[in-house]
């Protein structure tokens, strides 16, 4: 009786294990394809960039690094749209990191020309940063090409008190 006891709790404690073993390995398994994919963008392979993305997303829906570094692929690679898509996702899922933010709003200033959605998304950089004196700068230049003059000025000083200069960030 003992024996049958000692077999069934080493059964139970064996099928625990093995049922959380894989969320442990997904997610470990979710940043190495995260780190390939980071590693081929840095080489300019925006699409294995995106296939090794894609896997870490695929693991672990609820990792914003995915879809942020998935998008910064999608950018690169001029599939502005799944771009915007996958920074909107990476939003959604880490609304306190400013970084899906800010390349939403280059994207949506320098490529698709929506003035008024990047000049929100860099207002949320800056909510989320106020020292950012990139995002001053670019909000500015968003200002500026919307039509106010006034507050692209003030974006503009904000940026170089900040210590931006034109060309690199401080």
């Amino acid at each position: 009786m003992r024996s049958t006891a000692t077999m069934c709790v080493f059964g139970i404690v064996l099928l625990s294990a093995v049922t959380i073993m894989p969320r442990h390995l997904s997610a470990d398994e979710a940043q190495d394809a995260l780190e390939q994919g980071k590693a081929a963008l840095a080489k300019g392979d925006a699409d294995v960039a995106i296939g090794r993305c894609s896997e870490a997303v695929r693991l672990s829906p609820e990792y914003a690094d995915g879809y942020q570094n998935r998008g910064d692929a999608y950018y690169q690679k001029g599939e502005y749209d799944k771009a915007i898509a996958d920074f909107t996702e990476a939003i959604r899922l880490n609304p306190n990191d400013a970084g899906g933010y800010f390349n939403r709003a280059n994207l949506l200033f320098y490529k698709k020309r929506a003035y008024d959605k990047a000049i929100g998304d860099l207002t949320e950089v800056i909510r989320l940063n106020p020292k950012d004196a990139q995002a001053y700068y670019n909000r500015g230049l968003a200002y500026r090409r919307h039509g106010d003059i006034q507050k692209a000025g003030e974006d503009l000083a904000r940026a170089k008190e900040l210590g931006f200069k034109v060309g690199r960030a401080p």
